[in-house]
C-alpha cells in the first residue's frame, strides 16, 4: 500500500462506500489553546479530518498496515495524533482512501505539519497554518 497524497477538511465520512468530503484541502485553521475548556471543564477541540490517499498492489489484498497521524510544530516537536492498523487492499479496486477523525487544539499561532505514514508505504504531508483562539466562544 503507498500513499499518494492527503489532504486537511472540516469533516470526511464513508457513504456507500464513497469519500464525502465538507470544507476540504484547508491549509489555515482556528483552534483552541490548549487549556481552553468549555463550561463543562472539558478541553476544547477543533475537530478536523485527514483524509489520506493511497494505492494498492498485488500483494496488498487481505494484509493489514500500520498508519500513523502526527504533529509536527514550527518548533519540531512531535505529537502522536493517531496510531492504529487499517485493512489491506482488496479486489474492489486499487485506490482507497482512509480517514483519520482527530482534535486539533494550539499551543501557540503558527504553522504545522500534518503527517500521514504508512509501513513501507512513505508517508505525506500536509502543512496547515494554525492560528491560537484563546476565548470560548471566539471572538468573529
Amino acid at each position: 500500500m503507498q500513499i499518494t497524497g492527503a489532504f486537511l477538511a472540516e469533516h470526511a465520512e464513508i457513504v456507500d462506500g464513497k469519500l464525502n468530503v465538507t470544507g476540504g484541502v484547508l491549509d489555515l485553521v482556528k483552534a483552541p489553546a490548549v487549556g481552553l475548556t468549555n463550561e463543562r471543564g472539558e478541553q476544547l477541540a477543533l475537530p478536523l479530518s485527514l483524509v489520506t490517499l493511497m494505492q494498492a498492489g498485488p500483494d496488498d489484498e487481505g494484509r493489514p498496515f500500520r498508519m500513523t497521524l502526527e504533529v509536527v510544530s514550527s518548533t519540531g516537536d512531535v505529537i502522536v495524533l493517531g496510531d492504529q492498523e487499517i485493512p489491506g487492499g482488496h479486489r474492489q479496486g486499487e485506490n482507497h482512501f482512509w480517514i483519520s477523525d482527530f482534535g486539533l487544539t494550539a499551543h501557540a499561532t503558527g504553522r504545522v505539519a500534518l503527517i500521514a505514514s504508512i509501513d513501507g508505504g512513505g508517508s505525506a504531508s500536509v502543512p496547515v497554518f494554525v492560528e491560537r483562539v484563546d476565548r470560548h466562544p471566539p471572538v468573529a
